[in-house]
């Protein structure tokens, strides 16, 4: 079997320090999570587009190569298919009061459906595998409408705004509408794979979930019966940091799975990082990294505890931005930034100057991902909020891959924005993923094996650099690309040949692919299975210590297993956790990140990765928890993760 050795050491130069931290690789070893072992790319590198009229819309075949062979982009997101498709198209039925005219639908949305594209099929496969969701206020007034009592109440129209969210009043008619329209309104290449019947439902709507929730198990029952391929979920939460404040931020989505009874067949949330500029660094509220990887753990052990299942999860957005993008005096706030570091005006240095925020989407984007692919027994599907093109209705929008120059919606020359370093980073990475092993903390690392290559990933969470002696087998070729940020907060993409790897720098925030190729295949030797064992309780207080128990059919055979703990603590609290499992103490490694992931209104909250004494293992296992500095906490779920070999 060929093994590869890893070590680490703080610093960026002189001699490794004596205990390094050790990270194991195994080529041969085939690591499959609850029996997903392969690396899907649709799932993790699409852009935020739903494939239609893609060819026409990338202008020419040469931005087209570009974005599907250099960027190796697959497709992620649709906004508003009944809304922008079907609802001006839809009319009274007059035999039926109140829903719409079905035949007349059936009949329009037919006719203007797009044409199947040889090339797009070639290239993408039979179906694009688009998660969808509708618009605010997609349905005709005919069906009536209905909202919360804190909607009315605190309404903005009331105050000469926008028009306030509100659900169809005729649920039955919405659902049968939604159907009809997803039948009828794509061809199947280009028909959703995923769809949420609303985006970001205002929050008030999850505390009396009972309107919301019959709404989508009644478009869940109609699509079933028209296009059972279209899957069909919710409640596409706009935010992903349940942990807040003791996990009170649960509760809207916890109310969703619970009043569907778990009958749809994902659940779904939004997952963004929100940067605050603090006039030196930026900081803010971070999810990306350790506190993601609780949040996935807890949605999935709610649902099993309560309803006896687990269900897919989809992330139809997920990335980072700057929460105020002006400054005071109405300048972009990334503008005055640049203006430090390297005065200017123009088009090239505004463009310049937004990639600063561009490094912020990307990082963000980096470590969701790698925590998705850590799940994905219930991540079927990940979309990075980065459009192909905003001209049409913001040329200035943060998010696009393309801008045109100028910002003038009538050029015809494009400039690629800093987002597309996330794919190009990635473009060449798929196969089989491998055994991995690093007991740092802050370090996300991956392996992936195709054919006679060898793919490693390592990003660090931190902003403390690290010095990594890596040691693999004689390769015949390596490749190395790092991404990274310049002293002005500007990206970086480099892309080397070395002729060794001695000396390989991680820097803060750094992310490094490198490629391996070998002279032959890399065989699978064995294979590793991985199940995840949930704890019979989640979001547990703690006042001096809480006991949760986890369950492990069969502790026999066990080559090696993982402890995940995602938990929250007040702000001021410290950042130690005291756990015991069945009687034996666990070593408590705080990540350098953890003041990253602290913030004044959430608390701090992380997730352990602790790993464990198989010999320590039993069929019902006890986990006592506690905090040393005697302040509360919460407990947001635990789960082991057992690693069998075939």
């Amino acid at each position: 079997m060929i093994r590869c050795l890893v070590a680490l050491a703080a610093g960026l130069t002189g001699p490794l320090v004596a205990d390094p931290v050790r990270i194991m690789i195994e080529p041969g070893l085939t690591r499959s999570i609850e029996g997903e072992s392969t690396l899907e790319r649709e799932r993790y590198f699409a852009i935020s587009d739903n494939g239609a009229s893609f060819e026409r819309r990338v202008g020419s075949d040469d931005r087209y190569k570009v974005l599907t062979e250099d960027l190796n982009i697959r497709f992620g997101r649709f906004l508003g298919p009944v809304k922008f498709i079907a609802s001006q198209r839809m009319r009274e039925d007059p035999e039926r009061p109140g829903y719409v005219d079905l035949a007349h639908l059936e009949k329009i949305l037919s006719s203007g459906r797009q044409p199947v594209s040889e090339r797009m099929k070639r290239d993408f496969g039979s179906n694009l595998d688009v998660a969808a969701h509708d618009s605010h206020n997609a349905f005709p007034p005919f069906m009536g409408t209905w909202t919360t009592d804190w909607i009315r109440e605190h309404s903005d129209a009331k105050k000469g705004g926008h028009q306030p969210d509100l659900l169809p009043g005729n649920p039955d008619a919405a659902a049968e509408a939604t159907a009809v329209t997803l039948e009828h309104a794509f061809n199947e290449l280009h028909r959703p794979r995923y769809y949420e019947p609303v985006n970001e439902p205002h929050w008030s709507y999850l505390l009396e979930p009972e309107k919301i929730a019959e709404w989508h198990l009644k478009t869940h029952q109609a699509v079933k019966r028209r296009t059972p391929e279209v899957l069909v979920g919710g409640p596409c939460n706009s935010v992903g940091y349940f942990y807040s404040k003791g996990y009170q931020s649960f509760r809207g989505i916890k109310n969703f799975i619970d009043a569907t009874k778990a009958q749809l067949d994902f659940h779904s949330f939004h997952v963004y990082d929100y940067h605050r500029w603090n006039g030196k660094a930026f900081e803010g509220a971070i999810l990306s990294g350790l506190p993601l990887e609780g949040a996935l753990d807890l949605v999935t052990n709610h649902t099993l505890l309560a309803h006896g299942t687990t269900k897919p999860l989809v992330i139809s957005e997920h990335g980072g931005y700057a929460s105020i993008d002006k400054t005071e005096d109405g300048t972009p706030l990334v503008e005055a930034i640049a203006a430090e570091h390297f005065p200017g005006k123009g088009f090239d240095w505004q463009m310049k100057a937004r990639s600063i925020h561009d490094f912020l989407h990307v990082n963000s984007i980096i470590a969701n991902t790698l925590v998705f692919m850590e799940h994905p027994h219930t991540v079927k599907k990940a979309v990075p909020f980065i459009l192909l093109d905003t001209t049409a209705w913001d040329p200035h929008y943060y998010a696009a891959l393309y801008t045109r120059r100028n910002f003038d919606r009538s050029s015809n020359e494009w400039a690629a924005s800093k987002l597309d370093h996330f794919y190009r980073l990635f473009s060449e990475v798929e196969g089989r993923r491998v055994a991995t092993s690093c007991s740092d903390p802050d370090i996300q690392l991956r392996a992936f094996v195709n054919a006679n290559e060898l793919h490693i990933i390592a990003h660090n969470l931190s902003e403390k650099p690290e010095q990594l002696a890596l040691q693999i087998p004689q390769s015949s070729s390596l490749r190395l690309k790092r991404y990274g940020r310049n002293p002005d907060l500007t990206p970086f993409l480099l892309e080397t040949e070395p002729s060794t790897l001695a000396g390989l720098q991680l820097g803060a925030s750094e992310t490094i692919v490198l490629k391996a190729g070998f002279a032959e295949a890399l065989k699978e030797e064995n294979r590793i299975r991985e199940t995840a064992h949930y704890g019979d309780a989640v979001t547990v207080p703690v006042e001096k210590a809480a006991t949760i128990g986890i369950l492990v059919p069969d502790p026999t055979g066990i080559d090696s297993a993982t402890l995940r703990v995602g938990f929250n603590r007040p702000f001021n609290a410290g950042r130690e956790i005291t756990i015991r499992l069945n009687g034996h103490p666990l070593d408590d490694t705080v990540e350098d990140s953890a003041d990253v992931y602290s913030h004044e209104t959430h608390g701090y909250s992380s997730t352990r990765l602790i790993e464990l004494d198989p010999a320590t293992i039993e069929a019902r296992n006890e986990l006592e928890i506690s905090f040393p500095d005697g302040l509360k906490g919460t407990i947001g779920s635990v789960v082991i993760r057992t690693c069998v070999r075939d």
